[in-house]
Order: structure tokens, then C-alpha cells, then sequence
């Protein structure tokens, strides 16, 4: 709400506060936006941030006595989402919404009437991708959203390509080490948790995450607990596709958190039924 009323009160296209970022302005889709950092590194975080904790948020929202609150509440929420104008967030926080949803029905119905609906579901879906134009609408809304910054996408292409040239050219066995400056001004080896463990510890270090986030999600989909364990082991499991444009370490409360959640979640002593 302050981002919002400082960007249109005084049209200021940026506004820190202790040397941190709140908001600054940026083209997307060809028109100017105000991008909301909420004080973080940068925007992208706070997608991160959101699976961390919206469904914490929620249940606390849900528990309240006074009913007309609940649904206003959890759509304020969502806002903070839909102003990072982050490409990769909107597709992962509409699949992560979509599978709390089918989570959901899965766990308050029974097995034969979930499959019915499921296969409702599904048959739906296929008669509109097949008989309307709205797949032809779908594919040019995710082209218009992936092409709405360009800029980004070539210095994110670059940045990658030029990381893996390096490695390979110098240290592909054992890595480069610490990250240095790219010729456009970003460290090596950054927007992408996997290049980066490439760029920093070579093959060796690429196979290791592989391992690491391998094991991860298979005791995650093994784990069990309530509804609140399911939703919350759903949000690890999709921050490691990603993972594959973000960096785990881009932020030091991200990498902590995000091992701690998971900790939490696959120790067999924490699926009492309060979690």
C-alpha cells in the first residue's frame, strides 16, 4: 500500500528505505510498471517468500471467528504477487494454486468420487483445448508473458551460456570457485541454482545437487501428514523446478529456509496430526 501510494502520489520511479528497495518502475509488456521489492534483494524473492509462508498465512486467516474477513483477507495476500510482475512466479504460483485445489478435493472426498472428478476434470479440459479457440489464446498469453521482458531474457541467456563457456574452458571437473563479474556487470554462475553449482564446483558439483535435490524431493513425497504438511511439502517440491532460474543462495533467509522447511517436513516425528 505505500509502494502503491508513493508510485502514483509523487510518480517517483523509485523509492529505498535504509539503503533498501521497496518499489522502482519498469517496462513490462511494453508499458511502465512499478515493481514491488518489499525491501528484498529483488523481486523474485518474494515468490520464494510467498510459498515459504502464504499457507501458514492462510491457515491463520481461516482460523479467525470473523467470517467476512476470510476471503478479502486472503486475496490481499495474493497482491504482493501480482506486483513483482515476475514471469516465472505467475506460471509457478498458478501451478502451485491449481495443485493446492486438486490437494484439497483429493483430501475431503473419497477415492472413487475424487477419481470421477478428476476424470470430469479432464475430459472438460479436453473438449475446450479441442473445440474452442482458447488453447490458441492460452499459448499467446504464456508467449506474450515470456517475451514481456526481452532485455531479461537475453542477459539471463547470456549470463548462463557465458558461465557454462567458462567452466568448461577452465575448471569443468572441479569448478571456478567464487563467483566473478560477467562481461554484463552479474556474477557468473547466478540465475540458476544448477549453473551455479556447475560454475562454482564443476561436473562434480552439478552431480551433487542433482543428488542432493533428488533425495530431497523423494523423502518429501514419501513423507506423510495433514492437509497443512501436504500443501507445505508441495511448495518445496516446486521451488526446485524453480531453482532451475533462481538461485537457492540468492538471498542468505532463502537457503536457510529452505532446508529447515525441508527438514521439518521429512523428520518422521513432526506428521502428528497438528502437522
Amino acid at each position: 500500500m505505500v509502494s502503491l501510494t508513493v508510485y502514483h502520489l509523487t510518480n517517483n520511479p523509485s523509492f529505498s528505505i535504509l539503503h533498501r528497495i521497496l518499489y522502482y518502475s519498469e517496462w513490462f509488456g511494453g508499458k511502465e510498471v512499478m515493481r514491488f521489492v518489499a525491501l528484498m534483494e529483488y523481486s523474485n524473492l518474494i515468490v520464494l517468500f510467498f510459498m515459504f509462508f502464504y499457507p501458514l498465512y492462510s491457515l491463520f486467516i481461516l482460523e479467525l471467528q470473523y467470517k467476512l474477513l476470510k476471503i478479502p483477507l486472503l486475496i490481499i495476500g495474493l497482491i504482493p504477487i501480482f506486483s513483482t510482475f515476475s514471469r516465472s512466479g505467475y506460471i509457478i504460483i498458478l501451478i502451485y494454486l491449481l495443485s493446492i485445489a486438486l490437494l484439497y478435493f483429493y483430501r475431503k472426498m473419497n477415492c472413487n468420487l475424487f477419481i470421477s472428478f478428476i476424470s470430469f476434470l479432464s475430459a472438460c479440459c479436453i473438449f475446450i483445448f479441442m473445440y474452442t479457440g482458447f488453447s490458441q489464446e492460452l499459448f499467446s498469453v504464456l508467449n506474450e508473458l515470456l517475451s514481456a521482458r526481452e532485455g531479461s531474457n537475453d542477459s539471463r541467456t547470456f549470463l548462463i551460456t557465458e558461465s557454462i563457456r567458462v567452466t568448461i574452458e577452465n575448471s569443468p571437473i572441479i569448478g571456478m570457485g567464487i563467483k566473478t563479474t560477467s562481461s554484463i556487470g552479474y556474477p557468473l554462475g547466478s540465475h540458476s541454482t544448477f549453473v551455479g553449482f556447475f560454475y562454482k564446483a564443476g561436473i562434480i558439483g552439478f552431480i551433487l545437487s542433482l543428488i542432493i535435490f533428488t533425495i530431497i524431493a523423494i523423502k518429501l513425497l514419501i513423507s506423510k501428514g495433514n492437509l497443512t504438511h501436504s500443501i507445505m511439502k508441495l511448495s518445496l517440491l516446486l521451488m526446485i523446478p524453480m531453482f532451475i532460474v533462481e538461485d537457492i543462495d540468492g538471498s542468505n533467509w532463502l537457503i536457510i529456509f529452505y532446508f529447515i522447511f525441508a527438514s521439518i517436513l521429512i523428520n518422521k516425528k513432526n506428521t502428528h496430526k497438528n502437522f
